[in-house]
């Protein structure tokens, strides 16, 4: 599978392999017609907006380090209310 690849193209591969099965694998569990959400940040974000695109689904779009930042702000407000 990576044999005669450069790392940087092993790497590329290894990673649109995972990104593949994990949404293949997340598609044969869902409910059809069922939308898809896709917490994901940075270059993450983009590479599984793309192999989303490419099946011709439109997630909605939550960016993880501005979910992390909410939560993590919800968790203090409870046990430090103001």
């Amino acid at each position: 599978m990576l044999h005669g690849l450069s790392a940087l193209d092993a790497k590329a591969r290894l990673s649109g392999t995972l990104i593949g099965l994990e949404i293949a694998g997340a598609l044969a569990t869902a409910k059809p017609g069922s939308g898809v959400c896709l917490v994901a940040s940075g270059g993450l974000a983009a590479l599984y907006q793309s192999a989303l695109s490419a099946l011709n689904l439109t997630p909605v779009a939550i960016d993880a380090d501005e979910a992390v930042l909410h939560g993590l702000a919800a968790a203090a407000n409870a046990i430090w209310p103001a």
